[in-house]
């Protein structure tokens, strides 16, 4: 204890039993400022209270902090787990939707294969009636006329005849004549039977392929809702990569302004296809060192095979149910030559890709409205344009078979004109024929095929 300058006094009070952690208070007493005997209150410098009056930001002991520490990290562990789980099981139902989709893409087509058939036939059957009618209105007035005669000849009985003003040897041809007609009238009598007959088989046969016609369209729109719900599904699924295939989508627009041809668009094409993947050699390269790549990686998806485009030959799928219209090769009328094949097809019918690979681009393009390019890779691309509605999104991986688009809405005053898919196969940015990749296609399906 002891007096300092100011008439302070300080007093050492011990406040710890331990001399090695004993530091002294000092308990400062002011006579100009504070009244007599008034104390400043002991503060105790040992291990920290809870609650401190002061507010000071109080410590935890190490062995309690390692223990939330070790709870901070089993809570990660078990979120980051669930997030695994959470995503396989998203990436599983995105495989079976897929999968899913494939096969109601390929029912829906077998369907509007079918409906396809079904309206040839039912076109032919109409156009076969009316001929037989034709034919049928043309023997009646044949036989009408005749018969007109007959009846003529029968008003007068036989001995009138002898008093008709024509010599008997006339009248012995006549009566030739009439015993000839006979037999000829009686066959014709029987084939305007045969054709009465055979025009009433075709006007059911025609109806029965009328009914069977609206119960395949029927079938046909629930496949259409079926495969809409699905793609539906599909779509609210891939919302997380929507905002990269937005970007890339704007990348692929820019080149395609920029393009002179379709050529120069698969050039500028190939050169992001290289871009990217320098990124995901990049990404490999940090996942290998420990790092978080830059961009996320964007793989193909578990169900895709990566096989080579050039091991399906003769295998490939028709984009869409329809008729040829142009041949790979073929002068068209303007007399260019056409790089592809082009079928026509009903009104909104599905379109699917012919074989696995990644949307390079979707959009419109000089001359070919919609444009949509799927590359498969070593220099393979498919070019599918004139689609009247595209469902899948630049960048995203496709399987083969699964759609990706319909065509164009076909009202009833614009029968004539039928909406027509173009397609090209290039390889190397070169085109080649088609035709000799895509599977033959069997024009009759039979229903047990297609009833789902």
């Amino acid at each position: 204890m002891g007096w300092l300058a100011g008439g302070c006094m300080v007093l050492a009070v011990p406040v710890s039993t331990h001399a090695q952690s004993a530091r002294p208070v000092q308990l400062q007493r002011n006579d100009g400022n504070a009244g007599q005997g008034s104390v400043a209150a002991p503060v105790q410098v040992g291990k920290p209270q809870a609650n401190q009056p002061n507010g000071r930001i109080v410590e935890k002991a190490p062995n309690e902090r390692l223990r939330d520490i070790d709870n901070a990290l089993k809570a990660a562990q078990d979120k980051r787990r669930q997030l695994k789980e959470k995503a396989e099981a998203l990436d599983d139902d995105i495989k079976k939707l897929r999968a899913g989709m494939v096969s109601a893409a390929r029912l829906f087509q077998d369907h509007e294969q079918r409906v396809d058939a079904l309206t040839r036939d039912l076109s032919a059957v109409n156009s076969e009636t009316a001929a037989k009618e034709s034919i049928l209105r043309q023997r009646r007035k044949q036989m009408g006329r005749v018969l007109q005669a007959l009846q003529r000849v029968a008003q007068y009985p036989p001995e009138a005849l002898i008093a008709q003003p024509i010599s008997p040897a006339d009248t012995v041809r006549t009566a030739i004549l009439l015993r000839a007609t006979m037999p000829d009238l009686a066959r014709r009598a029987l084939l305007l039977r045969d054709d009465l007959s055979s025009l009433a088989f075709s006007k059911a046969e025609a109806q029965r392929r009328r009914e069977e016609l609206n119960g395949a369209k029927v079938e046909l729109e629930g496949q259409r809702k079926l495969l809409s719900t699905m793609l539906g599904r599909k779509s609210r699924l891939r919302r997380r990569t929507v905002a990269k295939s937005d970007a890339a989508a704007r990348q692929a627009q820019a080149l395609a302004v920029e393009a002179r041809s379709v050529r120069d668009l698969m050039s500028r094409l190939e050169g992001l296809r290289k871009q990217r993947e320098e990124q995901e050699k990049a990404q490999i390269t940090a996942r290998k060192a420990g790092k978080k790549p830059a961009v996320a990686d964007s793989g193909p998806p578990s169900d895709y095979t990566g096989k080579p485009i050039n091991t399906a030959k003769g295998k490939l799928p028709y984009p869409v149910v329809g008729e040829l219209q142009a041949m790979f090769g073929q002068t068209a009328e303007s007399g260019l030559t056409h790089k592809g094949i082009s079928i026509s097809s009903v009104s909104e019918a599905q379109v699917i890709v012919p074989y696995e690979g990644r949307v390079a681009f979707t959009g419109p393009f000089k001359g070919y409205g919609r444009l949509l390019i799927i590359e498969h890779g070593a220099g393979y691309h498919t070019l599918l344009a004139g689609l009247g509605r595209i469902d899948v999104v630049v960048g995203q991986w496709v399987l083969g078979g699964e759609p990706v688009g319909i065509m164009d809405r076909v009202t009833t005053n614009q029968t004539e004109s039928k909406p027509s898919l173009y397609i090209e196969l290039r390889q190397d940015g070169q085109p080649i024929n088609p035709l000799p990749w895509l599977a033959a296609r069997s024009n009759n399906v039979e229903k047990s095929k297609v009833s789902g």
